[in-house]
């Protein structure tokens, strides 16, 4: 039996003051000192709860088969809100962050990671950031194969898997979810069968909207039955001034990251969900 375990995780906006933060991360001040940035009780329950927690949970589960971890980009905060930084972050703060925050995942199962390129915004332009977390990560750990790329389509372990960061809106209402992932796994199924004439993939990983989604379609490409699966995960990263903004003052956050059974090829459904959701509502109450 060929097993193998799969980790998604994405959107870690190291760097933000809210922002996925190792407690034993080394920076440098302006006057050349170094020091660790404290973490906020946010960030002391995204490390712990969220990430580490969860990482070590897997590990258990996994046993000695080999863990294959999927990061879909937003790795760093890049340089787009400044006012939402961890005091004030440069390029090689948020990178030395990155390298830190992936420490949790060597282990001696590990196979292989593979970083999506995010938004410009988050990576200041062209994967600049992820491209270089990715040199200081693969200098630290010269034997782990680490790959980046903005759209990749990896067989892993005989398990075809599609990772981009952009994906499809989760959905404007709780009735609605779910309605334009369906529609958009179809179209990329189509699209690889019909168009590039290739054998769509069975796990299809996108990120970016900060929220859990996981739908199946079935779809009869060329005679045969195809079923593939489309996952978004939610992020490590809290709601900051432009996320409540973005989100039309959302009532709750989910965090936490996806792991997925391989066995001979076939992905096991549903995956296992690492997530914790939060209400984020100050409640009151008045005589």
């Amino acid at each position: 039996m060929d097993r193998v375990i799969l980790v998604l995780s994405a959107d870690h906006h190291a760097g933000h003051a809210l922002g996925l933060l190792s407690p034993h991360t080394l920076l440098t001040s302006p006057t050349d000192e170094p020091y660790k940035p404290n973490l906020c009780a946010t960030q002391q329950y995204l490390w712990e709860d969220c990430w580490t927690s969860p990482l070590e949970e897997i590990r258990r589960w996994a046993g000695r088969s080999p863990i294959h971890i999927l990061l879909g980009g937003d790795l760093g905060q890049g340089n787009k809100h400044k006012d939402e930084w961890v005091r004030q972050t440069t390029f090689a703060d948020q990178a030395k962050i990155i390298q830190a925050n992936l420490e949790p995942l060597f282990t001696r199962r590990l196979e292989a990671i593979e970083i999506a390129i995010g938004t410009g915004a988050h990576n200041f332009g062209k994967g600049g950031l992820e491209v270089t977390a990715r040199d200081l990560v693969a200098q630290a750990h010269p034997k782990v194969h680490i790959d980046i790329s903005y759209h990749s389509r990896s067989n892993i372990h005989g398990c075809l898997v599609d990772m981009a960061h952009h994906g499809p809106w989760p959905g404007s209402r709780q009735w609605l979810e779910g309605n334009a992932a369906r529609y958009y796994l179809r179209d990329a199924m189509m699209r690889d069968h019909n168009v590039l004439g290739k054998e769509p993939s069975k796990i299809y990983f996108r990120a970016h909207y900060h929220y859990k989604v996981c739908e199946r379609v079935g779809q009869m490409l060329g005679g045969k039955i195809y079923e593939s699966w489309l996952i978004e995960v939610p992020s490590l990263c809290g709601l900051g001034d432009y996320a409540h903004r973005a989100t039309r003052s959302a009532p709750f956050i989910i965090n936490g990251i996806c792991a997925i059974e391989v066995i001979d090829g076939e992905p096991r459904f549903p995956p296992r969900w690492f997530t914790k959701t939060m209400d984020i509502r100050s409640e009151r109450s008045y005589p």
